[in-house]
């Protein structure tokens, strides 16, 4: 698959290593995976402090029927920690229950995935370095000139059509003139 740097905000006005920067920025992505208690014990490799997250959950759950159906998912079928409110209630129950930070964010990070942005837009291996992002920024450039030159030339032919005393060689003409432009 091709990279196109046209997704990055700005792409025109930045350097190349501007764009390189971007690159290799770290982005996460949600990822839909249904996590169970058996799943954290595995990630965090401790049984203490796996016992001390379903001790804080089911706590929680004793006082709230949300926490409570967490509780039951995580005993279950799973629950999908890749949601905005299942990774705030991660931070809250992480608080409460006073869990490392290192476990928090193990937990945390089983409901996304982290990527450069140079994988995330299809690329593959390493990021390009500053020369093949300077050719890529070019040829994006080039495409964006051609499909607006293109558009031009559409708009002064069918302009030029729409004259009622238009001919195939008139809107041909038009459109030479307006390519020549």
């Amino acid at each position: 698959m091709t990279v196109s740097i046209t997704e990055i905000p700005g792409w025109q006005t930045l350097t190349p290593e501007q764009l390189r920067e971007q690159l290799l920025e770290v982005v996460e992505i949600p990822i839909n995976v249904q996590v169970t208690f058996g799943d954290i014990e595995t990630v965090l490799q401790d049984d203490t402090a796996a016992e001390l997250v379903t001790s804080t959950v089911k706590s929680a759950g004793d006082m709230s029927a949300r926490l409570y159906s967490a509780f039951i998912a995580l005993s279950g079928n799973g629950l999908n920690l890749s949601l905005p409110e299942r990774q705030e209630m991660i931070d809250q129950l992480a608080a409460s229950g006073s869990w490392p930070d290192q476990v928090r964010d193990a937990i945390k990070a089983m409901g996304v995935e982290r990527r450069t942005r140079w994988t995330d837009l299809g690329g593959e291996g390493e990021v390009p370095d500053l020369a093949t992002i300077a050719q890529m920024q070019e040829s994006a450039k080039l495409q964006e000139f051609a499909q607006l030159l293109g558009q031009r030339i559409t708009a002064a032919a069918m302009l030029a059509a729409a004259d009622s005393a238009a001919t195939e060689q008139s809107v041909r003409d038009a459109a030479i003139v307006e390519a020549g432009a």
